[in-house]
């Protein structure tokens, strides 16, 4: 009860002390505690009561008397990111636009835009300005440069009214203007003064409002005008003379505004009616200058004023709604001008306050939803607060014109998408326009990450309103610089990653925050990502892998994968299963975490699966409705199909997109359409159809940031970037679908250029000869992306696109006739316009192209046709005659063919017959290719050692048989003849031209398969780049030298026995290598196997002494000793790290300086023990053994146990080192074993050879290896390795063992290089030319057999490659090897 009266008596105290202040001042002086006198409490009630029935009568009659409910039914609460800025778009500038001033705009029938500025009238059709101005002598020009207002007239036409200079009429089929003349014999100039306003009527009437001369109405046919004005006695005339504005709404009623009110006429009535501006009655409206009328899509007349803001009637009940605007936000009546009013869309009215910019109402209550201001620090803000004119296209687009500021569009579309920036003169905006990380907190509030000033905390309403912030003096507990992510958990604590300051954490009521690095199991201090689980597990992206936070521990978590791979990249994204399963992406490929057994595994891009992800640099997740997971790589974005343990399986949407290898923007959104977003894109994937965003639709991120972005619980996509924040609503967001009309603009007949007539179309006389067209689809979203297509009917059937720069036709030497030149558009979006624009070309012919002419020309070829068979018959008597030369020519040729036979079968020098050949073939047929292709069984490759190409020699090179396309592969495979005409030809052979390795495409190609005893044993090949070079008898030539060049190479069969008994040389070079390579082996194992015996007697004499003491010392102990004597025994075991003798004397002596400091008695020897067992650096935590009465003992029981573990440690490197030995020496074994060719990493084979001459090396030889990261290559490996057996041998021979040997592989363009260098006397001048012929040696009998250089060059050529050396003498030798990836 007592409760009870205390809250009734605190209402009352309130209520008095709002309506009363002395009176509560006195009752303030009676209260006692809590409470006053119950008497005097109900007598203060009861005046309260009367009170405020006084004021509720004076309301009600005051309300009875004025509808102005307004500002008492406007909340003033700001709608959801209001704050956010609309961009506006800047059309022109002070060339195209004069002076900068825009006072109307209008859009004719065909699309096209007018702007009326105070120097003349601009048409603009989304690429060009046109001027128009008066001219004195020209009475086509415009009539006056001073425009007031325009009207675009059903028919095309369009109205100027001017200052000065009446109304022009700019007629569209002509290009000129014309004066508005009206009277029955259209004579009569219209005086009224400058024109105000026009506006046409339903029945072709036009409504003309002049300087304070009333309002004038002219008649359809012009041949009447009607002039209204005010008259004292007559209720039903105009309200006054000075008329600022007036409308026609959509049932044809005729709003004026005036200087004393506003009036209505039906299209039926005769007088005018007033609207709430009875001044005698005192309404509402009376005295109101009205300076704008606007029809909503509601219904709605908005009226705006000169002095008082805003309202809007009703029509159907006539209620007076007044809308009053503020003053800055202060909350008071504006005396300001409301000139102009439109709608964007149906939500919002936008009312122009002259010289404070745009305020948007709601059209609805009239609450004012946003102030749009010019704000010079904002990109795309609006231009200028003085609005000269608003004006909504026919696609919807807002086009606005200020006094200096020029022109800007707006689009509705961009509704959906607005910016937030900063700015310095707004003090709700980002405090930073650099954005990196966003979240939207459980409280409601929106935290963004600066780039440079922490955090700012936003309030969706009312901006920004407060933040965290980085302090010099606190920085270990203030927020960092840079958050580059953000998250929140359960317990409402806020963690923010940072660039290199690593984890920060701030707890719900606190304003410290506490800052984790790798010292907490980070894997790295540079924070890229962060994620907090459905099971509210904290999982941090760092530079070098992924950590989860575990709360218990208060550390953090890594993990690797089930094949024990470390996740050492950067992680950018996380998306999480229902069933808890959480993908990861990294730039090592994508990962996916499995909770039940806390395993990791790995995807990546594999480039012989094409069902494999893009690419492995992974920048976002997305996992939909329905569960499908999408994924955004660098390489385009990629939809999981499935996956199991073996791998996963990808749909490249980029590529079905026609965007394959471009990137989709990484920040994933789906919306309650279905459609995926990125601040760069929307794409449905029901349509397969992709809207790219841009500054069209409103946004403008500059770069954006991978993992800037948020999903908002009301729905919004919020992107973050360097120029501010894009927030996105996607419910509002719609495809562009406007159908802009084709207009022609230009048109030039022989380069000069012509009024083009639509009606007349294009007429080309005889001495005209192409002429040139100019046009534009009137789409202005964006102009640069839409699309064009032109056709000349009777010329072409096609369509030709192109885009907007090339935006001309010209076609030229048309042969006489009527065509009909069609021209279409397509949108932004790609959507091409139904009906295309047809101009009809006509072209006159020229005197020899008429049919008088034809019929004289027919007479004439009559007459030369007989001639010409007369001629002919000649002819053929001629070519009898030079048949029987030919004939005898051609026996000569085979009496040479028998002689070419005789030479070829001479000589087993394989060279010098294929040149031969070549001299014999191009001295008959035109061949500037001409070439001789092997087939080897072996490699089943078609090695072309001679090719000559326009009289070069060209160099060796082989087909496989797996290149199809190759015509020499097809005469191999198929065993048949290969002859073409032309190019095109090929392909009766080939599904695809292959491209050419060198030189020009040639025309006439022959292939011939060379047979030896019914095989293949290569091919033959002429070419041409004439087509039709080769006649049959040609080609019967080449089958016979073919047949020459097959028994040629059979005869040159005896080099493959040579090449056998290289190879059992080269053998015996192997096996002399394998000779001098055991005593390596075997001195290499037997000091690792010194080393374990030693070692073995080290632990038996450390034992007997350690386990006589270890348990009398354990006896002696306490139990905090005892644990501290075994946290000691366990960092020794810990210790992996070696010293050699300087750096050892150096800690000794200074753990002995810490211990005389310390008063630790004996401290050099003590020094040493700790050095020994590597416990220096932990002097502190061991200080209680030092100190202890027991010392001496427990250290030599520690040093006896350390004894022991160093001995096992020696051990295990021992045994590794010998078996390290063994599988080199097996390694080097099997050398020749392996046919066929395989991926091998090549420091691989050369980490072998090392081992195999490690002993060697070590007699003095300084040792260099520097091994790139280079991609595996398909080789024989177990050659190679003889190679580098060679080269290394040399070298160390060369040196003397005793020197500098440097090995460095690495990959230079499409080649694996392979150097080894070494720094003996170098090779001398007179024998460099001789090194790599066989036998050739320096050594001393029985010393070398000459082979070792010969079979290195055999084995690189083998491989496609080849090997040079620099070498200078004294100061050493280097051999390079170049093996290509793909020969």
């Amino acid at each position: 009860m007592q409760s009870h009266n205390h809250r009734r008596y605190q209402a009352n105290q309130l209520s008095i002390k709002l309506l009363f202040p002395p009176w509560f001042s006195k009752l303030k002086k009676q209260q006692n505690r809590h409470f006053v006198d119950d008497s005097a409490l109900t007598a203060y009630r009861w005046i309260l009561i009367l009170c405020l029935s006084i004021i509720c009568l004076l309301t009600t009659s005051a309300t009875a008397q004025t509808t102005n409910a307004a500002a008492d039914q406007r909340s003033q609460d700001p709608t959801d990111f209001s704050f956010a800025h609309r961009v506006f778009e800047r059309v022109g500038n002070e060339d195209s636009l004069p002076i900068n001033v825009v006072t109307a705009i209008a859009q004719d029938k065909r699309g096209l835009m007018w702007v009326g500025t105070q120097a003349g009238l601009v048409s603009y059709d989304g690429y060009r300005f046109q001027k128009y101005t008066h001219f004195n002598r020209d009475q086509s020009s415009l009539s006056g440069d001073n425009i007031k207002s325009l009207w675009a007239a059903p028919n095309g036409e369009l109205w100027v009214g001017t200052i000065s200079g009446g109304i022009s009429i700019f007629d569209p089929d002509s290009g000129k203007f014309r004066q508005l003349l009206y009277g029955p014999n259209l004579s009569t100039k219209l005086e009224i003064g400058a024109i105000q306003a026009i506006k046409g009527d339903q029945q072709g009437g036009v409504w003309i409002v002049g300087t304070e001369t009333g309002l004038h109405h002219l008649s359809a046919d012009r041949k009447s005008l009607h002039h209204y004005r005010h008259q004292d006695k007559d209720p039903g005339s105009l309200l006054d003379d000075r008329v600022r504005s007036i409308m026609l709404d959509r049932q044809g009623t005729l709003w004026v505004g005036t200087v004393s009110g506003l009036q209505k006429r039906s299209s039926k009535a005769l007088d005018f009616e007033s609207i709430g501006s009875d001044a005698v009655r005192k309404e509402i409206l009376a005295g109101q200058e009205v300076r704008s009328l606007y029809e909503a899509d509601d219904g709605k007349i908005w009226l705006g004023f000169a002095k008082n803001g805003a309202a809007w009637i009703d029509p159907q009940s006539g209620k007076i709604q007044l809308v009053k605007l503020d003053t800055l936000g202060v909350n008071k009546l504006g005396d300001n001008v409301v000139d102009i009013i439109t709608q964007v869309r149906p939500e919002e009215i936008w009312v122009s306050r002259y010289g404070y910019g745009i305020y948007v109402l709601d059209a609805t209550t009239g609450k004012i939803l946003q102030r749009i201001r010019n704000d010079p620090a904002l990109p795309g803000s609006l231009a200028f607060d003085q609005i000269g004119s608003m004006f909504k296209d026919q696609s919807g687009i807002l086009w606005i014109g200020s006094w200096g500021g020029g022109l800007q569009r707006y689009s509705g579309k961009q509704e959906a998408i607005r910016m937030l920036r900063h700015s310095s003169n707004q003090a709700n905006g980002l405090s930073r326009a650099n954005i990196r990380s966003l979240l939207e907190t459980q409280d409601g509030r929106l935290l963004f990450g600066t780039d440079g000033n922490g955090i700012d905390v936003f309030d969706r309403k009312r901006g920004l309103i407060s933040g965290y912030r980085n302090q010099a003096q606190q920085a270990d507990s203030s927020v960092a610089l840079a958050v580059l992510a953000l998250a929140e958990s359960a317990d409402q604590t806020i963690w923010a990653g940072t660039r290199q300051s690593g984890l920060q954490s701030l707890q719900k009521h606190s304003q410290q925050w506490k800052t984790y690095t790798v010292s907490s199991g980070l894997p790295s201090n540079q924070i890229r990502s962060l994620y907090v689980s459905r099971r509210n597990d904290l999982w941090v992206g760092t530079t070098l892998g992924l950590a989860k936070w575990q709360a218990a521990q208060k550390r953090f978590m890594t993990f690797s994968s089930k094949q024990a791979v470390a996740m050492n990249s950067y992680v950018t994204a996380f998306a999480e299963q229902t069933d808890g399963k959480l993908w990861i992406g990294s730039e090592s490929g994508l990962w996916l975490y499995d909770p039940v057994n806390e395993s990791l595994q790995q995807f990546q891009h594999d480039a012989k699966d094409i069902h494999s992800l893009s690419s492995n640099e992974v920048n976002g997740l997305l996992i939909d409705r329905s569960g499908q997971l999408w994924v955004d790589t660098a390489q385009g974005l990629d939809r999981l199909i499935s996956w199991d343990e073996s791998g996963a399986k990808f749909v490249h949407v980029s590529a079905d997109l026609g965007r394959a290898g471009l990137y989709f923007g990484a920040n994933l959104f789906e919306d309650q359409h279905g459609r995926i977003w990125t601040q760069w894109f929307v794409y449905d994937p029901k349509l397969n159809q992709l809207i790219e965003l841009s500054k069209v639709y409103g946004i403008d991120l500059g770069t954006a940031w991978v993992g800037a972005h948020l999903k908002t619980k009301s729905g919004h996509f919020l992107y973050g970037g360097t120029k501010g924040i894009a927030i996105v609503d996607p419910e509002r967001f719609e495809r562009w679908k406007h159908e802009p009309l084709v207009l022609a603009t230009g048109l030039k007949i022989d380069g000069s250029e012509q009024f083009l007539n639509l009606r007349e179309g294009i007429t080309l006389h005889p001495r005209q000869r192409n002429f040139e067209v100019e046009y534009t689809t009137l789409d202005y979203l964006a102009p640069d992306k839409n699309r064009y297509a032109y056709r000349l009917l009777g010329y072409q059937d096609a369509w030709i696109e192109s885009d907007a720069m090339h935006r001309t036709v010209s076609y030229g030497n048309l042969w006489p006739g009527d065509y009909q030149l069609q021209l279409k558009g397509g949108n932004a979006s790609g959507d091409w316009t139904r009906e295309a624009l047809t101009i009809p070309v006509r072209v006159l012919p020229a005197f020899w192209q008429t049919n008088w002419f034809f019929a004289l020309v027919f007479l004439t070829l009559s007459g030369s046709i007989y001639s010409v068979y007369r001629w002919r018959m000649a002819r053929v008597k001629a070519e009898k005659r030079s048949l029987q030369d030919m004939v005898a020519a051609r026996t000569a040729d085979i009496l040479n063919l028998g002689e070419i036979g005789q030479s070829l079968t001479a000589t087993l020098d394989i060279e010098q017959a294929f040149e031969r050949i070549h001299k014999q073939v191009i001295t008959r047929v035109d061949a500037q290719v001409f070439g001789i292709g092997f087939f080897d069984q072996t490699t089943q490759m078609i090695e072309v050692d001679y090719m000559v190409e326009d009289g070069v020699r060209q160099g060796q090179f082989h087909y496989t048989l797996e290149e199809k396309e190759r015509p020499a592969v097809w005469c191999v495979i198929h065993q048949q003849e290969l002859i073409t005409n032309n190019l095109t030809e090929v392909l009766n052979y080939v599904q695809s031209i292959a491209p050419v390795r060198s030189g020009k495409a040639t025309e006439s190609i022959v292939y011939i398969p060379l047979f030896v005893e019914k095989e293949v044993v290569g091919c033959m090949t002429a070419q041409s780049t004439n087509k039709n070079a080769y006649s049959p008898d040609q080609l019967e030539f080449l089958r016979a030298i073919a047949n020459y060049v097959a028994i040629a190479i059979a005869n040159s069969n005896f080099h493959r026995h040579l090449i056998e008994a290289q190879k059992q040389l080269a053998q015996q070079e192997k096996m002399a290598s394998l000779g001098q390579l055991v005593a390596n082996v075997a001195h290499e194992i037997n000091t690792p196997i010194g080393a374990i015996k030693s070692s073995g007697d080290n632990i038996s004499n450390a034992l007997n002494t350690a386990m006589s003491n270890l348990s009398q010392l354990m006896h002696l102990l306490d139990q905090d000793t005892r644990e501290l004597f075994l946290q000691l025994i366990n960092e020794i075991k810990l210790s992996t790290s070696f010293l050699n003798t300087r750096e050892e004397r150096k800690l000794v002596k200074d753990c002995a300086n810490q211990l005389e400091q310390l008063g630790i008695p004996d401290s050099r020897r003590k020094a040493g023990i700790l050095v020994q067992l590597r416990v220096h650096q932990q002097l502190s935590t061991f200080l209680p053994l030092l100190q202890h009465h027991k010392s001496e003992q427990i250290l030599h029981a520690a040093n006896e146990i350390g004894a022991i573990i160093n001995s096992a440690q020696n051990i295990h490197v021992a045994v590794d080192r010998v078996s390290k030995i063994v599988f080199a020496f097996k390694s080097f074994s099997r050398i020749g074993t392996n046919h066929e060719k395989t991926q091998v990493d090549l420091r691989e084979g050369m980490e072998t050879v090392l081992t195999l001459y490690q002993s060697k090396i070590n007699k003095g030889t300084e040792l260099i290896c520097q091994f790139d990261d280079i991609p595996a290559i398909a080789c024989w490996p177990d050659e190679l390795v003889q190679v580098w057996v060679n080269l290394i041998h040399n070298a160390l021979q060369a040196m003397n063992y005793s020197g500098t040997l440097t090995i460095r592989i690495q990959k230079i363009d499409n080649e694996a290089v392979v150097s080894v260098s070494d720094t003996g006397t170098g090779i001398p001048v007179a024998i460099r030319d001789k090194i790599f012929e066989v036998f050739f040696t320096t050594k001393g009998i029985g010393e070398g057999s000459g082979l070792g250089l010969d079979i290195v060059k055999k084995v690189i050529n083998k491989h496609h490659g080849r090997i040079t050396f620099e070498t200078e003498v004294n100061k050493g030798t280097t051999f390079f090897v170049h093996l290509p990836y793909s020969p």
